[in-house]
């Protein structure tokens, strides 16, 4: 697993070491990935960007009563002045809409918790062991937003992005992760990685637009997320 060597940085030697393959293509440097690996693009974004872009940003807020709420994090490290997002491959389970996605750490709300970013926190570090209130420190929030699936759901989703304050290392939860990316946001930000996820639902096909990045799909919420987010950073200073 990557872990990181300065604040809020991976180490080069670790980064190195999870690139299974690289090879140069028309100017551009690609690889194949293998479980929690990160790669480098051009076109860096770096987190004090980001830092900057969210300092005082209003998010939107869902209003009205749901019958469940939830957060995740984007947990953000830096390498070689490029900000990486920490997603996770979900666990395939019977029943769960999102079984074998790709996602940010997060889940629902317990009755107990008074705010939303105390439920992000606990379920990142149950499912990844990163301990937001120590090892991260909460840089902004985008926009809520509401959950779809192929079922009827009432649900609001609340992002909080927060930046790697020390060295990291991934503890997974096996019951609720099969695997980590590291994907450095540049990349998503890039018309390379765009395309499109098919889904069978109910004997119809539908599709979706997607990132497609290193053999993984990356659609629906958290796609939605990533959207909001490199929008975010799109919007002046």
């Amino acid at each position: 697993m990557p872990c990181i060597a300065q604040p809020g940085r991976l180490s080069q030697k670790k980064f190195y070491r999870h690139v299974i393959f690289f090879r140069f293509k028309t100017g551009r440097l690609r690889g194949f990935w293998r479980r929690g690996t990160v790669i480098r693009m051009a076109n860096s974004i770096p987190i004090a960007d980001i830092r900057a872009r969210l300092r005082g940003r209003s998010a939107s807020v869902i209003e009205g009563p749901t019958l469940t709420q939830a957060a995740v994090a984007i947990v953000l490290a830096e390498h070689a002045g490029d900000a990486h997002a920490l997603l996770i491959k979900r666990t395939e389970r019977p029943g769960d809409p999102w079984s074998g996605h790709m996602a940010f750490p997060g889940g629902h709300r317990e009755p107990h918790e008074s705010d939303l970013f105390l439920t992000a926190a606990r379920e990142t570090l149950e499912e990844v062991g990163i301990d937001l209130h120590r090892q991260a420190e909460p840089i902004g929030r985008l926009d809520d937003i509401r959950a779809q699936s192929n079922r009827p759901l009432d649900m609001l989703i609340r992002p909080f992005v927060c930046a790697a304050t020390e060295d990291l290392t991934l503890r997974l939860n096996a019951a609720e992760v099969h695997s980590t990316l590291w994907v450095p946001l540049s990349a998503l930000d890039r018309d390379e990685t765009r395309g499109a996820y098919r889904h069978e639902s109910e004997g119809a096909t539908m599709s979706y637009p997607a990132y497609v990045y290193a053999g993984f799909t990356i659609w629906g919420l958290t796609y939605r997320m990533i959207q909001g987010l490199l929008q975010a950073l799109r919007q002046p200073l």
